[in-house]
């Protein structure tokens, strides 16, 4: 796999890592987040299927959480991490930016992902389209990469110590 290649998914990875983030912790107040949380927000924390279509690419999956002041803190499969930040545009659509970086044989590539979701009506689920647009160190745009995201929200499983 050549290094553009290598860094689309890198950066396809950080996308769907910031978008669950982003949807979980939305609109989560810290005493009800896993419990008596609102089922018309974001927020929480997400595990996230990244599904890139154009150019295709195999899925893999990012982790990410959103505050309720509309933050966005994410992490993909390499261990690098996204931030950005989201908006509610209507009912239950959220569109999401978030920004990161990736080194792929030895060059920085820097990545921006922008998506429109839609969260489930139990506030269970989200998906949605993304684009993510890579840039080389230099800033100069070089691939774009589109597909669509799912994603499952994350609960609290109590350990049983018995």
């Amino acid at each position: 796999m050549n290094s553009k290649i290598a860094l689309v998914v890198v950066a396809l990875v950080a996308l769907i890592a910031l978008i669950a983030a982003g949807a979980s912790l939305v609109y989560a107040q810290p005493s009800l987040v896993g419990t008596d949380r609102d089922a018309h927000s974001l927020a929480g924390s997400w595990i996230i299927t990244v599904e890139p279509k154009d150019p295709p690419v195999p899925p893999f999956v990012n982790y990410a959480a959103m505050t309720k002041d509309g933050m966005i803190i994410g992490s993909n499969e390499t261990g690098h991490a996204s931030i950005g930040v989201w908006t509610r545009t209507a009912g239950n659509q959220f569109a999401v930016t978030f920004m990161g970086y990736d080194v792929s044989d030895g060059q920085i590539i820097q990545y921006k992902v922008r998506s429109t979701i839609e969260l489930s009506q139990d506030g269970e689920e989200f998906t949605g389209p993304f684009a993510t647009d890579l840039f080389d160190a230099d800033g100069n745009l070089f691939l774009t990469i589109k597909g669509g995201v799912q994603a499952t929200r994350i609960h609290v499983e109590p350990l049983d110590l018995d």
